[in-house]
């Protein structure tokens, strides 16, 4: 059944104000080697909204006492792992709209179906050609909702608002992305201030390649003649996953979704150069490591020097690694990842180009050849990037991780896929330098015990008592000794994914 408030009957409507939540702490584990793998999806159901905006246009006002918008919600899903039950769940969208100042809902409407649906693009143009995302890494649905409303004549205008759980579980730069909802609003201005929002000339970038270049023209055209501005801005809390889909979305203000240490709203990325040209929305980004981020850029319109509006837009960056088999003919390959103890040296071998530089140059006797020798005297995990440039003058990457231990011990791969492929299937922990395993314990986000072996050869295979586990987040345990016999403890996750 679906349900709609209108402007005389508002009295009962609940109005929720979700806050910010502490920040969680990340532990750290050494001995680990993270393989190289993007992983895009999460243990909570709903973690499938990839960004979105609201806007509005304004019609006419030939109805007596009305003036006639069409409300406009894009909305953005991850159809590669999120789950299809939860995007069917988005239609239709609820839309709450206030009247500014109020906390009481003016609108509720549960019956904004969408009407338009389109897959996002998969090539990504790079100074050296056409990078086409694989399949396994990116695919993205663009919806959008629209729907007429007749508003009365209001001096405080009106605040539109959606709220949806959950953005993509795998955002590195925020924190909870796959508990905490997301806000997308805007704001009608007063009926002097007659207004159609101003709208991006083409979606956000969702697809970048790490450390090239990136010019992006996100800027947009206002149908009004005003003046536009652009800036980096927060995303805003919404909806929890007790609740994914708000029936009332909570009034304004809206609580800024907090970001990881190192990352903010104006330094998405952390270090990497994100820039947003203030006056012509044209994007700058040389993105570092990969992963997945959350983006907020706002537009703002300005009419004799006021501002009337602010048009925000939220969307999940990927940064993939396309040096690794993106250009036909052209593989830069910087080798294998190497486990060694301290003071044991490696001999690196990179192929793909005519020129070679290696970054950061520590412990290696040349930087500047392909195969130069690192000798490591401290523990810890080193990453190198190679940049090549071929015989064409284009430029490409790839990484190379050094993992370098002072005693015995296991690796662990970040992520399994026991989907019966014969690929990754099981979990088993690596012995490094003669390290003898004791016991291999893993255990759900409840702290329930899944797995257990003794044996080194047994490994997981994502099942509990012959029931597929769901997916999700990990927790394992490791107890082992050195061939002296002296005993170990290591801990750490996995995401199990299908």
């Amino acid at each position: 059944m679906s349900l709609k408030y209108v402007f005389n009957d508002v009295a009962a409507i609940p109005t929720p104000n979700f806050k910010a939540k502490p920040m969680m702490r990340t532990p750290k584990f050494s001995c680990i080697l993270l393989f190289a793998l993007i992983i895009t999806s999460g243990n909570i159901f709903a973690s499938h909204i990839m960004g979105g905006a609201l806007t509005y246009t304004f019609i006419d006002s030939a109805t007596p006492g009305r003036y006639h918008y069409k409300i406009r919600l894009t909305l953005y899903e991850n159809c590669l792992t999120g789950e299809a039950e939860a995007i069917a769940l988005d239609n239709p969208a609820y839309l709450t709209i206030y009247q500014g100042g109020s906390v009481v809902p003016a609108i509720v409407d549960t019956t904004v179906s969408y009407t338009s649906s389109s897959l996002l693009p998969v090539d990504y143009v790079t100074p050296c050609g056409t990078y086409r995302t694989p399949a396994s890494g990116f695919c993205g649905i663009k919806k959008i909702f629209e729907k007429d409303y007749y508003l009365p004549p209001y001096s405080g205008g009106y605040n539109v608002a959606f709220q949806l759980c959950c953005r993509n579980f795998s955002l590195v730069n925020v924190i909870d992305p796959g508990v905490d909802g997301a806000t997308y609003f805007c704001n009608i201005p007063p009926a002097h201030m007659v207004n159609t929002s101003a709208l991006y000339n083409q979606s956000p970038p969702f697809v970048v390649c790490a450390y090239d270049n990136l010019v992006y023209d996100l800027g947009a055209t206002d149908a009004d003649g005003d003046s536009l501005s652009y800036e980096l801005s927060p995303c805003y809390y919404g909806a929890r996953n007790n609740e994914m889909k708000p029936v009332v979305a909570s009034h304004p203000p809206y609580d800024p979704v907090p970001f990881v240490p190192g990352f903010s709203f104006s330094s998405p990325m952390g270090n990497a150069p994100f820039i947003c040209d203030p006056v012509s929305g044209r994007l700058t980004i040389t993105p570092g490591f990969v992963g997945i981020y959350l983006i907020g850029i706002s537009c703002k319109e300005w009419r004799h020097g006021v501002l009337i509006n602010t048009n925000t837009t939220e969307f999940s960056c990927l940064v993939i690694n396309c040096s690794e088999g993106a250009y036909a003919g052209w593989n830069p390959n910087a080798g294998n990842d190497t486990i060694i103890f301290t003071g044991d040296s490696v001999h690196f071998n990179a192929t793909g180009g005519v020129s070679f530089a290696w970054s950061p140059p520590d412990y290696l006797d040349n930087p500047k050849i392909s195969d130069p020798v690192g000798t490591f005297t401290t523990p810890g995990i080193v990453t190198y990037v190679i940049t090549t440039v071929n015989d064409s003058g284009c430029t490409g990457r790839d990484t190379l991780h050094i993992n370098v231990i002072d005693h015995p011990c296991f690796v662990v791969p970040n992520a399994f896929t026991p989907n019966g492929d014969n690929r990754n299937d099981k979990l088993i922990p690596l012995p490094v330098k003669n390290a003898v395993l004791k016991n291999f314990n893993i255990y759900n986000r409840y702290g329930n015990r899944v797995f257990s072996t003794s044996s080194p050869s047994e490994g997981w295979d994502g099942k509990y008592n012959g029931k597929e586990q769901s997916l999700g987040v990990y927790t394992w345990e490791i107890q082992y000794e050195y061939n002296n016999g002296t005993p170990g403890v290591q801990s750490g996750n996995v995401t199990l994914l299908r």
